[in-house]
């Protein structure tokens, strides 16, 4: 376990396994990761993957034989003066090497995840950055706000919608969708994240993750690089690296910027607007 504390925030890494980042939450707060230590998806062959929660490295496209494939190998870590880095090894089933770097600021986190093919051939696939939520916030997700053409008359704007959703679940004020963080039913939504970022508000606590989303790169999922999925259980916001050709021995890499902030408010865009991500 590697821990992180600044004046702002917390943060720890968990390397037993994973790896994961099992610990995000304000200086003395609470931690706005959910614990799942008895949650598990059952693999064809038998064995669990388990999820653990806090924030996890997939693969993408979600295909259970290379997705789900368990993690519960120890990390190999480094570490220097406020950065970590936990490598896990890549397993024999799906020869990849995932790995997730953590760097500490005094305002916010970066994040970097790797993905290195250890096999003799090239594979397809896009990282998968996953971060599990405690339930009862609000998830936030926002929507292009750029014109198709002069007039506005072209759409622009793309919702996508998993099989298993309900969009009557969903809310949508001043450009951004909005998911309760407690939903009966499981429900999930992506759009193409070109404003670059996701946001989950619990209590008075705004929680920003930032992206860089490359308009010329290929996504999954229909192009939606920035993902809702909740449950009962937890909220997850996922966002996901461009489609890459991997070749024996190349790495991909994806980046994620982290930020806490204090609010005022439960209202999620009067919330925003305090954090500095919607204009007034």
């Amino acid at each position: 376990m590697a821990r992180f504390t600044t004046d702002t925030y917390e943060l720890e890494v968990f390397t037993d396994a994973g790896p994961r980042i099992s610990h995000y939450g304000l200086r003395g707060g609470a931690n706005l990761l959910v614990e799942l230590p008895d949650a598990s998806i059952r693999l064809e062959d038998g064995r669990d993957f388990q999820l653990r929660g806090g924030h996890r490295l997939w693969t993408a496209p979600e295909v259970p034989q290379r997705t789900y494939v368990p993690d519960d190998a120890p990390c190999v870590v480094t570490s220097a003066t406020r950065t970590v880095s936990a490598v896990q090894p890549a397993p024999a089933e799906f020869p990849i090497e995932r790995s997730i770097s953590v760097s500490a600021g005094t305002k916010g986190v970066e994040v970097t995840h790797r993905l290195t093919n250890r096999s003799d051939t090239t594979i397809r696939l896009a990282p998968w950055a996953v971060t599990q939520l405690v339930p009862g916030g609000v998830a936030i997700m926002p929507l292009d706000d750029r014109l198709s053409d002069a007039h506005g008359l072209q759409p622009n704007r793309e919702l996508v919608a998993w099989p298993y959703t309900d969009l009557g679940a969903l809310s949508h004020r001043n450009g951004v969708v909005m998911v309760s963080g407690d939903q009966a039913t499981p429900l999930k939504v992506g759009t193409p994240l070109t404003r670059g970022w996701l946001a989950y508000l619990a209590g008075k606590t705004m929680f920003i993750k930032r992206v860089t989303h490359q308009p010329d790169a290929t996504y999954v999922d229909r192009g939606a690089s920035g993902q809702i999925y909740a449950n009962s259980e937890f909220v997850e916001l996922e966002t996901l690296g461009p489609l890459v050709d991997l070749e024996p021995s190349a790495t991909t890499s994806h980046d994620e910027w982290w930020e806490l902030h204090r609010v005022g408010t439960n209202d999620p865009v009067t919330a925003l607007r305090e954090a500095g991500v919607l204009d007034s």
